[in-house]
């Protein structure tokens, strides 16, 4: 079954009041008719649903392409350049994606959700590019009921305390590299 937000924590999400309340005792006790966008956020949340699990199976195609290094051929600089030439990816898709593939087995949380359809390639990337793995499931958690500007934020500016060693919570936190959708490691393996 695909996952959907209830419509009442999409409102809430968005900061939308409704008034069914009000509606029902203006009518005399009636239910309140229904609301004509309940069809369009759940037709939403289905095809986002699905978006999410078909951005899944590219990380996971990706981090096979990784470990076998089947992405190497004749003129290809990067798997994010293999990405924009096979898969028709821009740039910063690509690198969201590579970005995931690399970190697919220290984030299970994240890529359980991303596979359940639950959390959107951009949020799962946010978390990624800025989570520790010891602190993966707290933040998926969190990333589960945020915006990516939102976890972006949260996760960007915290302290985590880790013994990682690189940067100071195991991910490049920079946000001009995340506005141009560069990749975290640019150095390529050499085959």
């Amino acid at each position: 079954m695909p996952w959907r937000l209830p419509s009442s924590k999409l409102y809430a999400i968005l900061g939308v009041v409704t008034a069914t309340a009000t509606l029902s005792d203006r009518r005399g006790g009636r239910a309140p008719e229904p609301d004509p966008m309940e069809g369009v956020w759940a037709e939403l949340a289905d095809a986002a649903g699905e978006l999410n699990r078909a951005h899944y199976r590219l990380v996971t195609i990706t981090a096979k392409a990784l470990e076998t290094k089947h992405w190497f051929g004749e003129g290809i600089k990067s798997p994010e350049h293999w990405l924009i030439l096979r898969a028709g990816l821009d740039r910063g898709r690509a690198c969201m994606i590579v970005r995931l593939a690399r970190r697919l087995t220290e984030l299970p949380t994240a890529a359980a959700a991303l596979s359940a359809g639950q959390l959107s390639l951009e949020q799962t990337s946010a978390v990624a590019r800025h989570t520790p793995a010891d602190h993966e499931r707290a933040v998926t958690e969190f990333a589960l009921n945020a915006t990516v500007p939102q976890i972006v934020r949260a996760t960007a500016r915290y302290s985590f305390n880790t013994n990682n060693s690189g940067t100071e919570n195991g991910s490049d936190t920079s946000d001009a590299a995340i506005a141009n959708g560069e990749p975290d490691n640019p150095a390529s393996p050499s085959p």
